[in-house]
């Protein structure tokens, strides 16, 4: 299929077979103009909105160290807009939160962050990441990343900002992928953190004889609502701040001692 006919088939409101087509031919040609300035694709997929006119598609590129498993760009075009647009949006690190949610980084602060950090840090690796970041930095760059670029007055051809586009990602992907990495690493230290929240709240549940939990989020907190045996509507706060304070049914206990805690009351309950 020619391209000016998937052009004309993916404008204004196209049909779902035009989106996957459009977007097909949109992956195809823009993933060969990378990969002939040199990135390595590892991930090329589809994608098109059912309900919307929006189609595009996510690229990842091969990680050279753990710090860049999953980065990536996300292209998405919406031609039904006046005028129409092509987004691209930098892929942030991702991490599992205590409620099982999928949360993402943000990869953007300011230079005196960064330079206030590398000053902390003692980790080699961590260092020459931040490093990168000070030697990449662009103000415009930093801009864009945050708010994804986007470019408008497409005129109903999104292939027609190809060269423009590959060549604006050449041009940012050495920053981005420092701030990637930068973040890929605040990830690592958020899962643990959550990790190891949820192990000491299950920790809790046992203590308490009681496996069973509702939860919530609750600020910086989460709230539980357990049944004890029977003891009906035991409400239990958690700080999610390793140094918190566990709250149950308005008794504040230093988390070191909730658990002995729990495991007291829950012997007198049975007696």
């Amino acid at each position: 299929m020619s391209e000016s006919i998937v052009q004309s088939m993916a404008s204004g409101n196209p049909s779902l077979d035009q989106k996957n087509t459009a977007a097909k031919v949109m992956a195809n040609k823009i993933g060969n103009l990378l990969e002939l300035r040199g990135f390595k694709i590892v991930r090329k997929k589809i994608f098109v909105d059912e309900s919307k006119a929006n189609y595009g598609v996510d690229f990842g590129f091969e990680p050279s160290n753990p710090l860049m498993d999953g980065s990536g760009i996300n292209l998405s075009y919406r031609p039904d807009e006046n005028p129409n647009r092509l987004s691209l949006h930098f892929v942030r690190p991702k991490y599992t939160g205590v409620t099982g949610k999928t949360l993402n980084v943000p990869i953007y602060e300011t230079r005196l962050d960064y330079e206030q950090r590398k000053e902390k840090v003692k980790d080699d690796m961590r260092v020459k990441v931040l490093n990168s970041i000070l030697e990449n930095w662009s103000d415009q760059h930093i801009k864009q990343v945050r708010a994804n670029k986007a470019w408008r007055n497409c005129e109903n051809n999104v292939l027609g900002k190809i060269e423009l586009l590959v060549k604006y990602i050449e041009s940012t992907y050495p920053f981005y992928i420092s701030l990637y990495q930068e973040g890929k690493w605040k990830a690592l230290d958020y899962q643990a953190q959550a990790d190891g929240f949820s192990k000491y709240a299950e920790s809790l549940a046992q203590s308490a004889g009681c496996l069973n939990k509702i939860y919530k989020e609750y600020g910086s907190s989460m709230m539980y609502e357990w049944n004890i045996g029977g003891l009906k509507e035991v409400n239990l706060q958690v700080d999610l701040d390793p140094d918190g304070k566990v709250v149950l049914n308005q008794i504040t206990i230093d988390k070191n001692k909730a658990e002995k805690f729990l495991k007291h009351l829950a012997k007198w309950r049975n007696n």
